[in-house]
């Protein structure tokens, strides 16, 4: 459940908020193509462009899409849970009665994190969906003893000296080798 669907955490993740955008805010998006406008209408500095979808619900409503509802819309566009839909149903309905623009922003949309959106104005906030695999749950890891210290990992051991004498000897002898080699060639 999502206790204050103005906020976005830093550590949210899988949920679907729905804007309905006034005709100012539509106007303008629809003119410029930004979103400069509903930074501002949001309290946000940034926002993640790819994340934002615009819907004009007279567009649900044609044949080129199949004629569909917002909320089938988002059941299948974003795998929304029902729960949800049923329970912001009478609002996403009344956005679709009338030819209006919505935003639907994901949370990844959000790139300043925590944020605490303004929500109220020109952009309204009239859904906060859950993705079906947005469901995080945290277990204590199992421990058998409590009581037990916690010990460092073993150390790899270091060679002994006599193990490092070997490997300089090899190595000088290797040397010693090739310039005899090297000698022999030079010569014949």
């Amino acid at each position: 459940m999502i206790d204050d669907p103005t906020y976005v955490s830093e550590y949210e993740h899988g949920v679907v908020r729905v804007f309905l955008a006034d005709s100012q805010l539509a106007m303008d998006i629809g003119h410029t193509g930004t979103y400069d406008r509903l930074f501002t209408a949001l309290g946000v500095d940034q926002l993640d462009a790819a994340q934002i979808q615009q819907v004009q619900t007279r567009i649900l409503k044609t044949d080129m899409v199949d004629a569909m509802s917002l909320r089938e819309f988002l059941r299948e566009g974003y795998d929304v849970r029902d729960e949800d839909l049923a329970k912001y149903g009478p609002a996403l309905d009344a956005a679709e009665a009338d030819d209006n623009l919505i935003l639907i922003l994901r949370t990844g949309a959000f790139l300043s994190r925590p944020v605490t959106l303004t929500t109220d104005g020109e952009a309204k906030l009239i859904a906060t969906l859950r993705e079906q695999n947005a469901t995080v749950s945290f277990k204590p890891l199992p421990n058998p003893d409590p009581d037990a210290v916690v010990e460092d990992p073993p150390q790899k051991k270091r060679p002994s000296d006599a193990a490092m004498s070997g490997r300089i000897a090899t190595l000088a002898l290797l040397v010693m080798g090739l310039l005899v080699w090297l000698m022999i060639w030079i010569a014949g």
